[in-house]
């Protein structure tokens, strides 16, 4: 009914079982369309769209009317994944003769909100991509109070491989969300010595706005393929609970390399952490930020603790703790230029010699 008051799961759970036993059958398509309203979620979880045929997420479009309009809430009830995508991707590649019936990638997701209470005991996930994602398309979608992630790539949950490939992400709202130990919003991948990594994905306008933990992350924990070609057309990071942008988590023995932030935006990173930070963990390399704006009236700027080829060209550049700060497992390049503002840095002597910065300000 989607009147705010129905508990909607049971019909929820319908459409989409419904929807996969249409892709089960012959490579069918179906979009299930939400309709304008508050759909009310507080029993059990919702399952999974992945179909063991060979079809996994099988394309599958959700479109709503517009995240004003359509609403997904969800009752202290409910627990778990909204949803819950897996094994969407390009098994036989696109080549001439095309057939559209075989093409299992793209999915799509547009025009709702999700919206929980992040006061309840029960882990509540908004969007989580396990396994193999191609061609994915996600625009106008906000996630607002839940106890749980926003946005997640690259965990296993039918197959041993995980990562999303050739896909746009534009205008998400992740607001006051996340676990306190883990980035709200999550780009990873779970690699095998056969295996490919996320990469080729552009993302546009993200606003990520208090969450418990960390705000925005990429990561790569095995050796093997790199999580790399990641392009940031616009994100803006404000009031989380840890490290505002993490590249690279410090536990990482795979590599992100090739990462791009064209307008950078992060606000009010709290004591002890920092509103940019580069771990040194699978040694990174490749990463550039073309402007932006980082402010903080507690916290830390920029940390980068390893890699190397690593441009930062900012406007303002204002903390209350250290500004920039390098570590001791820079093994190449590193250059850092905010333009607007005197600032403080702390340079490890050891990798002192790869460090170059645009304006000279006060040493600690």
């Amino acid at each position: 009914k989607c009147d705010n008051v129905t508990d909607d799961e049971p019909a929820f759970a319908a459409a989409f079982n419904a929807t996969k036993a249409f892709y089960a059958t012959g490579g069918k398509k179906a979009t299930l369309h939400i309709a304008a309203g508050t759909c009310f979620l507080n029993s059990g979880t919702l399952p999974p769209f992945y179909i063991p045929s060979g079809r996994g997420g099988a394309g599958l479009a959700i479109i709503g009317d517009g995240p004003h309009q359509t609403t997904i809430r969800l009752g202290a009830g409910y627990s778990g994944d909204v949803l819950s995508l897996s094994e969407a991707w390009n098994r036989a590649y696109y080549k001439n003769p095309f057939s559209p019936t075989s093409d299992f990638s793209g999915i799509t997701l547009q025009g709702f909100s999700i919206v929980g209470d992040n006061t309840v005991s029960n882990t509540q996930n908004g969007i989580m991509f396990y396994d193999r994602n191609d061609f994915v398309s996600i625009r106008d979608v906000d996630v607002r109070f839940l106890n749980g992630r926003c946005l997640s790539v690259g965990a296993t949950l039918n197959t041993d491989q995980a990562y999303m490939r050739e896909s746009n992400i534009d205008n998400v709202h992740c607001w006051h969300t996340g676990p306190v130990n883990a980035a709200t919003f999550q780009i990873s991948s779970t690699t095998t010595n056969t295996s490919d990594a996320s990469n080729e994905i552009d993302i546009h306008a993200l606003n990520i706005l208090g969450s418990a933990g960390p705000c925005f992350e990429i990561s790569n924990p095995l050796n093997h393929s790199a999580s790399r070609q990641i392009k940031i057309f616009g994100i803006r990071v404000e009031s989380c609970g840890s490290d505002q942008i993490v590249i690279q988590d410090a536990r990482d023995a795979g590599t992100v390399a090739n990462i791009e932030i064209f307008g950078l935006e992060s606000i009010g990173a709290p004591s002890g952490s920092s509103s940019l930070k580069i771990n040194a963990g699978g040694h990174p390399y490749n990463i550039s930020v073309f402007g932006g704006y980082i402010y903080s009236s507690s916290g830390a700027g920029i940390d980068i603790e390893g890699g190397n080829s690593i441009n930062i060209q900012i406007g303002t550049l204002a903390t209350a703790q250290t500004s920039i700060t390098t570590g001791p497992s820079i093994n190449g390049m590193v250059s850092i230029s905010p333009v607007l503002s005197s600032y403080t840095y702390k340079i490890d002597p050891r990798t002192a010699s790869w460090v170059a910065l645009g304006r000279e300000s006060a040493p600690l």
